[in-house]
């Protein structure tokens, strides 16, 4: 399967802003035509809609967006906002690394992004009473962050601890989880190629074999997955391979080569073009960069 593609992928912001402080927010962001590419990135990602329809891909799954939604994204989890096209859509999207939250109340709060321990519980919808009281403490995050006063860093911690208390308790108040999560039948074979494609990224799997897989013509296959996620299959393995590859470069003492080889790249000057045009540095540039940068490890997306 070919997986050139042309576009970039711009993942790597929400490392930057986080660099200086450990947390960030985008407050109330508007947009008629907003596209974002399958991305990951450090730390933890609490991504609120306040207004629009369409779906959210996260971890495999696929989540309706319709109404005051919480997603909640676990570090380094592939993921992308896919909202219908045309009528506004507005979010606030919040991002923080582990080291900005208390220490003794740490562990529980970050135990909520772990779908090992809430693998049904990664997306809220909220009534429009639980809305307004979770816009208030976002409003005053915002304010914080953006005025920068004295001591804003120590009420960023309060209000991220509010924050995360009252989705606590959303998660433990008897209210039903968004268990159907794919929402349709397409939406469902959308998330078991995902999954697939997830675990065998490496392999050259042609779109005939594919589609027999899933008992489904190539054709539609390809009409399924891009309409539900926006993109194509190609580059979604694409930016799947990458996204390892990055990983194995930051956190691994294997050869550049070797790195291809065990992401799917057969050629190794193959890869570093591919990985250029699409990280904007060379694997060699990056991995240096963030093993500089990110002393414990930190996965830079």
């Amino acid at each position: 399967m070919n997986v050139h593609d042309s576009e970039p992928f711009v993942d790597s912001m929400v490392n930057n802003d986080l660099k200086d402080l450990p947390f960030f927010i985008k407050h109330r962001w508007t947009d008629l035509h907003f596209r974002m590419n399958f991305h990951s990135h450090n730390g933890y990602e609490l991504y609120f809609v306040h207004d629009g329809t369409g779906n959210f891909l996260t971890d495999g799954r696929i989540y309706t967006i319709d109404g005051f939604d919480i997603f909640l994204i676990g570090e380094n989890e592939i993921h992308k906002p896919i909202p219908a096209q045309g009528r506004p859509f507005t979010r606030t999207v919040i991002n923080f690394l582990p080291e900005f939250l208390h220490s003794s109340t740490k562990k529980k709060w970050l135990e909520m992004f772990e779908r090992a321990h809430h693998p049904d519980k990664m997306h809220i919808r909220l009534n429009a009473k639980e809305h307004s009281h979770i816009s208030a403490i976002l409003s005053r995050m915002h304010e914080e962050y953006s005025t920068r006063e004295y001591g804003f860093d120590q009420m960023l911690g309060v209000y991220l601890n509010r924050l995360l208390f009252e989705i606590y308790r959303l998660l433990h108040s008897g209210k039903e989880p968004d268990s159907k999560a794919s929402g349709s039948s397409t939406n469902a074979i959308v998330e078991n190629v995902i999954n697939y494609l997830s675990e065998h990224y490496a392999e050259d799997v042609s779109l005939d074999e594919l589609a027999k897989m899933f008992f489904i013509t190539p054709y539609y296959l390809c009409h399924l997955f891009k309409k539900t996620t926006g993109d194509t299959i190609s580059k979604f393995i694409l930016y799947t391979r990458i996204h390892h590859a990055k990983r194995l470069l930051t956190r691994s003492d294997l050869t550049i080569s070797d790195i291809a080889m065990m992401v799917g790249f057969n050629s190794y000057p193959y890869f570093g073009m591919i990985f250029k045009k699409h990280v904007e540095m060379t694997p060699k540039q990056f991995r240096t960069k963030y093993r500089q940068t990110s002393p414990n490890g930190l996965d830079p997306g």
